[in-house]
């Protein structure tokens, strides 16, 4: 019987799992996932179906086919994306992933958002017939016998009906990527283009960014580059983007105030040190029992300072303004 695990997929899956936002307990899941469909664990005591929830572009997508990558299983998809398996079984729709369902005994069900799958009425309700369609494929992989796995994603869950939410085993929240996550996913695909440097400084320089965003991020600096990029051009992209995620609002990114620019006020600068330490150090935060402040108000009368002390707190930490 052919091996249906590749071991080198596996070990980079493994470590895009390690660094990907969602929980501890959401990573033990998949991992279990990836032992049953190798032939360990009890089959009716086992999660069959899985739900990757997060806004458009946090790698939901990204993460399962690395997952996929790895199996010698045929996957029956169906969704938006252009999905790379070499065992790939396309469905145009939820009938024919039924039908293919039914014809083979050990497969991955992969339904790449919900929300563009489902069809809707004009109340935002799941028609009756998808919700119908859904509920069968997760109740014919939930009893069955064999080693199966349903897989699917959904920029929200809001508009999916309960009766949908309740034929999932378990539910996965993303998040926005964090730092290593996106060192890995431009190093995978931008190694040509940008040096080490060059990837470092989008990373340290995108907070809030998404896996969508970091590429129109490299086109434009490319463009202003002519072809080339450099740090000049990269910087100038960084300024000029602005994620969709935050488009209502004002961004203010590269603020050259800091600290030094203020005259007085030692007491707050010192204070505020403590937070910027906690950011920029912290193994040293961690070590003196410093903690990560989120929330900072800032209180006083007109004309005393506020404003111009966040943007050399900003400064400081080379974090953007979302105003």
């Amino acid at each position: 019987m052919p091996k249906i695990i590749n071991k080198e997929k596996f070990r980079k899956f493994c470590k895009l799992l390690e660094i990907s936002s969602i929980t501890e307990k959401d990573k033990k899941a998949l991992q279990f996932a990836i032992e049953f469909l190798d032939g360990k664990h009890n089959v009716n005591l086992s999660s069959k179906s899985f739900l990757l929830q997060g806004e458009p572009g946090v790698g939901k997508t990204y993460l399962v086919e690395k997952f996929l990558g790895m199996f010698n299983l045929p996957v029956i998809y169906n969704g938006c994306a252009n999905i790379e398996h070499k065992a790939l079984v396309s469905c145009k729709d939820l009938n024919q992933v039924i039908t293919e369902i039914k014809r083979n005994e050990r497969f991955i069900v992969f339904l790449d958002d919900l929300n563009y799958i489902f069809k809707y009425s004009e109340y935002e309700e799941t028609s009756a017939s998808d919700r119908q369609l859904f509920m069968k494929i997760a109740d014919l992989i939930k009893n069955s016998k064999n080693r199966i796995v349903l897989i699917a994603t959904a920029n929200d869950s809001y508009c999916l009906n309960e009766s949908v939410l309740d034929r999932i085993d378990v539910k996965i929240n993303f998040d926005i990527p964090a730092d290593k996550s996106k060192l890995e996913f431009l190093q995978e695909k931008y190694s040509t283009i940008l040096n080490a440097k060059q990837t470092k400084f989008l990373v340290k320089h995108s907070l809030g960014y998404n896996f969508r965003d970091l590429p129109e991020v490299v086109k434009i600096a490319y463009r202003e580059g002519h072809g080339t990029i450099s740090a000049t051009n990269l910087r100038k992209a960084i300024k000029d983007y602005v994620p969709t995620s935050m488009q209502r609002y004002e961004v203010i990114s590269n603020v050259k105030l800091n600290f030094s620019h203020i005259i007085g006020k030692e007491n707050i600068k010192k204070e505020l040190s403590k937070v910027i330490t906690a950011f920029k150090k912290k193994s040293l935060a961690k070590k003196i029992g410093l903690k990560r402040h989120n929330l900072l108000v800032f209180e006083g009368p007109v004309g005393t300072g506020k404003t111009f002390m966040v943007k050399a707190l900003a400064g400081e930490l080379n974090f953007p303004i979302i105003n």
